[in-house]
């Protein structure tokens, strides 16, 4: 029997574009998946060379082109794939391309690769009313081409059935995998803050977010103000940007919490592990539409315990760990007595060991590929 042709359609290339979920996972089953006997290739945005990517992967258009430009770009090169290289199953990981592939030919499935509600995410965020049913249109056009579809959480799996009427025997929940080896604690958390310059002698919390309204970070800062009258050199670090910055810095201003809480736009890939392993703690205040959290795996595999909101997929992720991680709201109250306890040894927060065994048991790539494997299995 010949091996499985699996046609990843992804967005941005994870080297050029670091700080995209969807190019992560995109990334890491191209890797991955011909460990588990699947042959790979892929499809997304980006330049001509793309960094370190494989033959078999290549750029349909740049993320700056033109919308047309974009859709007949990838229509023809996805066209030109099924004509000439035997694919046996199509892989799309965004709604906007997954609506616009071409008529799969009988007997090639595509499995849909749910990351997010786009139209939802749009509306909680205050686009224009005319954006978001123009993105839910296109959800709907594109989850009607899916023979199944991959979700990264419970969570999510009843989002795609509540609100996208998919049925649940269509749906496969798959978390999202971390290359394991490249976040090793291989320096102590003393020799990574004297890496990063931070303090040697504060506790410290850091959390790696895109500066948007549904992550939370607003929630995060407030909490802060509650955090410091009890520990009182405690010290935030922020990792990340977005369209909310300025209102974030704006809000730090505002509360006086300057001496307490500090921004770093965008940390490089190859800094991410030490800000984990730098930190007591790392946080995801997420507020809304959270159906995985890559960054808490992040950081248990840094070996960092990750506080995080019960919202969407993130008591998934480590409830099975502690419960002692979920805050049950994301009031900053909440959110900064949690913190006081876990930083002052009151609840249960696993050590360095016991966060990276369980991010490799559950989440490392070659766990996840083989999982995805049987989905394609089945859908073929």
């Amino acid at each position: 029997m010949s091996m499985m042709h699996a046609l990843q359609v992804g967005m941005e290339w994870l080297p050029e574009s670091p700080g995209s979920g969807v190019g992560r996972m995109v990334h890491g089953l191209i890797r991955h998946l011909p460990g588990e006997g699947i042959r790979v290739s892929g499809l997304v945005t980006g330049t001509d060379n793309l960094p370190d990517a494989p033959p078999q992967v290549t750029a349909f258009a740049e993320a700056s082109d033109a919308l047309p430009m974009r859709i007949w770009s990838l229509r023809r090169h996805v066209q030109t794939r099924l004509s000439g290289c035997d694919v046996d199953l199509l892989a799309p990981h965004f709604p906007l391309y997954t609506a616009s592939l071409p008529e799969a030919p009988d007997g090639c499935p595509v499995v849909v690769h749910f990351h997010g509600p786009w139209a939802r995410e749009a509306d909680f965020e205050g686009e224009s009313a005319w954006k978001v049913r123009v993105k839910r249109w296109v959800e709907e056009w594109a989850y009607a081409r899916g023979t199944r579809f991959i979700v990264l959480s419970t969570a999510f799996c009843d989002e795609l059935a509540e609100r996208y009427d998919i049925a649940r025997d269509r749906i496969d929940v798959v978390p999202g995998g971390v290359q394991m080896d490249r976040f090793e604690p291989r320096r102590s958390v003393s020799e990574s803050r004297e890496r990063l310059g931070w303090p040697a002698d504060r506790p410290i919390l850091v959390t790696v977010r895109r500066l948007v309204k549904r992550t939370g970070v607003h929630r995060l800062i407030d909490a802060m103000g509650h955090l410091r009258k009890k520990v009182p050199d405690v010290q935030l670090y922020i990792a990340g940007t977005g369209p909310q910055q300025d209102n974030l810095q704006a809000r730090v201003e505002a509360r006086s919490l300057s001496g307490c809480v500090e921004f770093l736009d965008f940390v490089p890939e190859h800094l991410l592990p030490l800000a984990y392993r730098a930190a007591n703690l790392s946080v995801v205040p997420t507020i809304a539409h959270e159906g995985f959290g890559l960054v808490a795996i992040e950081s248990l595999a840094s070996g960092t315990p990750p506080v995080v909101t019960r919202v969407g997929g993130l008591p998934e992720v480590v409830g099975d760990l502690s419960e002692d991680l979920i805050v049950p709201d994301a009031a900053p109250a909440l959110l900064a007595d949690r913190l006081r306890f876990a930083l002052v040894g009151r609840s249960h927060i696993p050590d360095a060991r016991a966060c990276r065994k369980y991010a490799c048991k559950r989440y490392s790539w070659p766990v996840i590929a083989r999982q995805v494997h049987d989905v394609y299995q089945k859908a073929t």
